[in-house]
């Protein structure tokens, strides 16, 4: 069983979001060191944060349930694609 460890995941969406919104979110996932960009537009924003997981598969799930779950509707801005990783 591997062991968890801490990964730092970036994410671009899609909602929409003002600056209220985006210290909404910030303040919601302080506990994961979150920082959240608002795309001028406000049509979407990036999110980077740190989970614990046991590779970066499961840390990018972790990380999008976090922003579906405090910000509903929010929707990747990219398809999602497998990852592939370097075992350091």
């Amino acid at each position: 069983m591997t062991r968890a460890r801490e990964w730092q995941v970036s994410l671009d969406f899609k909602a929409r979001l003002d600056e209220d919104a985006a210290f909404d979110l910030m303040e919601a996932l302080g506990r994961y060191g979150a920082s959240v960009a608002v795309d001028p537009g406000h049509t979407g924003g990036g999110l980077t944060l740190a989970v614990d997981a046991p590779d970066g598969e499961t840390a990018l799930d972790k990380a999008l349930t976090l922003l579906e779950k405090n910000m509903p509707g929010a929707m990747p801005k990219e398809e999602r694609e497998p990852l592939t990783l370097p075992i350091w």
